[in-house]
């Protein structure tokens, strides 16, 4: 047989597996015997695939026989890692790791996972959640790696001031190493309308009507100052112009009807008749007293 030569057609190719502890002891196997593929070319293929295997270390023992040679038995330790996780977060108002949303709104956070040990391929059973303070969200998988979750911040008090929450969104899976990615999210004032925080909103309004009663109780102020004289002189004025019928309650009693109202008890102690010495008219005593008194009670003269 020439140096190096490649023997084909052996006996028996196979191998068998074992589980092994960090410190060398079996933890399980041996496994079955399973053969080895010979390709064209005489080479033998041993084909363990680590995909369905669960995260360890492996002995495999490989025993080559061919008749007339010695039997070669061969050790290979494998030690299987967990995959990682390529993991990509969208958001609206997401930038930099950082999310901002109004207070009042809800948000629709999305987080694709791919494989990179398999091409990018999506997967998919995976756990995705986030975690916030005490609070736990859980995301729903809908899908081709994407997962995705309705974030609502009607629970958060945001008036006066933003709020800023600090959390993680965290991603499990078997054999995969967990991921964690840090997410801030910054709950803005709610608003009132578009860009006007209802705050703000609030303190704008009623300091214009602060202003304006304000404003409304300083005329009211001075047109209380006004003596009735000019008060009632502006309406029969306004009256006279407008042409229309003078209330009788504007006019003031004339000077002779005054005197008549303040002398006449005097007079007719002595059995003289004051109004006609003076020549009016006697009215209805309420109203014409009603009008003398309500002169005095101003301090006005006739």
């Amino acid at each position: 047989m020439k140096n190096n030569e490649i023997l084909g057609d052996l006996d028996q190719a196979y191998y068998k597996w074992y589980e092994i502890s960090s410190g060398g002891n079996i933890v399980q196997g041996p496994s079955e015997v399973i053969p080895l593929l010979e390709r064209n070319d005489k080479v033998h293929v041993l084909d363990f695939s680590t995909e369905t295997r669960a995260v360890g270390i492996y002995l495999l023992r490989i025993t080559l026989v061919k008749t007339n040679y010695e039997t070669k038995t061969q050790d290979i330790t494998l030690n299987v890692l967990k995959r990682t996780i390529d993991a990509d977060v969208e958001a609206k108002g997401l930038e930099d790791d950082q999310l901002n949303i109004v207070k009042g709104k809800t948000v629709t956070i999305e987080v694709e996972l791919t494989d990179p040990t398999q091409g990018g391929s999506p997967i998919t059973g995976a756990k995705v959640v986030l975690e916030i303070g005490d609070e736990e969200f859980e995301f729903d998988e809908e899908g081709n790696g994407i997962y995705e979750l309705e974030f609502s911040t009607e629970d958060y008090e945001a008036f006066y001031t933003s709020q800023t929450l600090t959390g993680e969104i965290i991603i499990t899976k078997a054999n995969y190493e967990t991921e964690e990615l840090d997410i801030t999210i910054v709950i803005e004032m709610e608003e009132a309308y578009p860009g006007i925080p209802m705050f703000y909103f609030i303190m704008v309004v009623g300091a214009i009507a602060a202003v304006a009663g304000s404003l409304a109780t300083y005329k009211f102020i001075q047109i209380a100052r006004i003596p009735t004289f000019v008060k009632k002189t502006r309406k029969i004025k306004k009256a006279i112009k407008s042409r229309e019928e003078v209330s009788e309650s504007l006019l003031y009693p004339s000077k002779d009807e005054f005197m008549v109202k303040e002398l006449e008890e005097k007079y007719n102690n002595i059995g003289v008749s004051i109004s006609e010495l003076l020549g009016v008219k006697p009215k209805k005593g309420k109203i014409l007293s009603d009008k003398i008194d309500s002169i005095k009670k101003k301090g006005g003269n006739v």
